[in-house]
């Protein structure tokens, strides 16, 4: 995890800045196509408020297409403790979770982008468009 952080927070910002500058059309493109529910996403954005419940968390799942969680009581407990804590783009708090909360990071990266409105980095779309 440690080399997953230094990764996100140790780029070449340079690089990366041609992408940043399309990323509100890329977003547009890929959220208002055929394939995508423009209206369900943008609902499911106004849907998700404080305070985050095991409702908040499946509704993200549901809509991310993820299957059903199987954690304890203490996990999820633990996970919705994270997302009223984490400051984005610090994302050093990643590696205090357990190592339950923590196997999943496209699901935490899901999360992340429904409640603090952060891009979601680890999903295939997004990993195709950085690559």
């Amino acid at each position: 995890m440690t080399m997953l952080a230094y990764g996100l927070l140790n780029v070449d910002r340079e690089r990366l800045k041609p992408f940043f500058e399309r990323v509100p059309e890329l977003f547009h493109a890929h959220h208002h196509s055929d394939e995508q529910d423009a209206v369900g996403y943008e609902e499911l954005l106004y849907r998700i408020s404080r305070p985050y419940s095991s409702k908040t968390l499946d509704m993200i799942d549901e809509w991310m297409g993820f299957e059903r969680r199987e954690w304890k009581s203490d996990t999820e407990r633990e996970v919705l403790l994270f997302l009223y804590a984490i400051r984005f783009p610090d994302t050093l708090l990643i590696e205090s979770l357990t190592k339950e909360a923590r196997c999943d990071v496209q699901r935490l990266s899901a999360y992340l982008h429904f409640t603090k409105h952060t891009y979601a980095i680890w999903d295939k779309d997004t990993r195709k468009g950085l690559a």
